[in-house]
């Protein structure tokens, strides 16, 4: 009752209350523009985007001796500290072969890969661990290369000595679960079985046939193989894995400097010796046999890659070649490719060139792209031309400055967070990369001259020595296309060679 009589008063209250009284607008109102009101005295607004100016780009990349701490005469750590987030990481490299060495084992390396976490310890069973780290909110991993194995952590800064334990046993005394060896062998016949469904993957293992002969680094894994993987297998093959010496740790978080070095010392001296010396990593060995490689598969898009090998770095053609790249494609709509087949032919939605950074072997140039397979042919022409174009002509002055503008404004993107400098640091230590690359970096950039760009392009994007590799219908891909007059073998990119999926295992 109070309260429905509360409730009345205050509507009676608000009923005779005064109306607000509506603002009067007078003659002498006048209606303002936001532009007239931006273009005050206080506001220098240019008239267009163009117009806007920007500081002189300064920055200083971390200098890794800063951050390196020398842990024994064989293993380096860079502790980059980060007290904003109670998160500690840590990554450590080290050297390592893990190729198969025969085609037998080929389906057991790529297993053991995924038991070392998925498969338990003699401490703690499969089940433990990955309960232990969803209720800590960690991870661990671990990963077998080709010329570098890793093993990663991520924990809150209270849980690092437990996770660092879990990671410790999984990794050093695996047990490899057998139920759970089953398991990954189910998941990786799935895959084998649905490797060639999508047209993106099937590129892959084309390009990998068309550009490189069969060894262990190109090797497929048969159905049959899968299954006959054993526990014993993956026990013998994990032998004096993760024992890799020099190694080289980066960790960042945020931790007290002195007790993390003393955990790290302590946790180095834990780490197993190799007991057998490793087998020396295989190296790709490229064909050199440019021309066209076709899978035929149905589609309405042609997914196309062309490579050819370029360079080991260090290298002197390297960033050349790098700025030669983002002016032919690597720089998205100011690149020339961009330009001239999305924007101007619409014939694709991404088309990119790269210039690949390798210092363990060979990397590739190359241009990839996807466009419906009846424009197939008329986008390789004008890719062909647009390469020939510039190693005749070389960049305009703007395109150069801007190529080197962006590439060198790129560089703090590679020290974005703690962990990512800690990461940088290390890895380009593991490379043999001087302290004072990323202080050189600019100026190597910088450097760089017409001529050179075109010397690059003339020399690492040759279509007489690129590979191209097509996936799409093979019939429409051969058929002319009327309304540009162009066909795909007469271009100039050689001969058409025709692959079947059962090729593609190399074997």
């Amino acid at each position: 009752m109070k309260k429905l009589l509360i409730f009345s008063i205050s509507f009676v209250l608000l009923a005779c209350s005064k109306p607000a009284t509506p603002p009067v607008l007078t003659t002498e109102s006048k209606e303002v523009s936001i532009t007239e009101k931006l273009n005050t005295s206080n506001h220098n607004i240019p008239a267009h985007y163009s117009q806007i100016s920007y500081p002189e780009f300064s920055y200083t990349p971390p200098y890794g001796p800063d951050y390196l701490v020398q842990l024994n005469p064989q293993v380096s750590a860079y502790l980059v500290e980060d007290p904003s987030l109670p998160w500690i990481q840590l990554k450590v490299f080290m050297p390592q072969n893990t190729s198969p060495q025969k085609p037998e084992e080929v389906a057991a390396v790529s297993l053991l890969d995924v038991m070392y976490r998925r498969g338990g310890s003699d401490k703690f069973s499969a089940t433990v661990v990955d309960d232990t780290l969803e209720f800590l909110a960690a991870g661990i991993a671990g990963n077998l290369g080709v010329y570098h194995s890793t093993l990663e952590l991520q924990s809150l800064s209270e849980d690092f000595g437990t996770v660092l334990e879990i990671l410790q046993d999984v990794y050093f005394k695996p047990t490899f679960d057998s139920t759970r060896l089953e398991l990954q062998k189910t998941v990786y016949l799935q895959n084998l079985k649905h490797r060639y469904d999508r047209p993106a993957d099937l590129l892959r293992y084309l390009h990998r046939y068309a550009m490189y002969q069969s060894n262990a680094r190109t090797w497929s894994s048969l159905e049959t193989e899968v299954s006959a993987v054993s526990r014993e297998d993956l026990v013998r093959l994990s032998a004096d894995r993760f024992s890799g010496i020099p190694m080289v740790i980066a960790i960042s978080g945020n931790f007290q400097r002195d007790s993390m070095l003393r955990t790290l010392q302590k946790w180095v001296q834990k780490w197993p010796k190799a007991t057998e010396k490793p087998n020396p990593t295989i190296p790709l060995i490229y064909k050199n046999k440019p021309g066209i490689y076709v899978c035929d598969k149905e589609a309405t898009q042609a997914n196309i890659r062309m490579e050819q090998p370029f360079v080991k770095r260090p290298h002197p053609d390297y960033y050349p070649t790098a700025v030669a790249s983002y002016i032919l494609g690597g720089g998205g709509f100011t690149s020339r490719l961009t330009t001239r087949v999305r924007s101007d032919e619409g014939l694709a939605y991404s088309v990119y060139s790269y210039a690949r950074s390798d210092y363990d072997e060979i990397g590739n140039t190359g241009i990839a792209l996807q466009t419906k397979v009846e424009s197939a042919a008329y986008a390789l022409q004008i890719i062909r031309q647009e390469v020939q174009k510039l190693a005749a002509e070389g960049p305009t002055e703007k395109e150069l400055l801007s190529a080197q503008q962006s590439l060198v404004e790129s560089l703090p993107g590679t020290f974005n967070s703690p962990h990512a400098t800690a990461q940088a640091l290390a890895q380009s230590q593991v490379w043999g990369r001087s302290p004072e690359h990323f202080k050189e970096f600019p100026a190597q950039i910088q450097k760089v001259s017409a001529d050179d760009v075109k010397r690059c392009i003339k020399k690492y994007f040759d279509p007489t020595k690129m590979t191209v590799s097509i996936v799409g219908p093979l019939e429409q891909l051969q058929m002319r296309d009327t309304v540009n007059q162009v066909e795909l073998d007469s271009l100039g990119w050689g001969d058409i060679n025709i692959v079947s999926l059962d090729s593609l295992t190399m074997r």
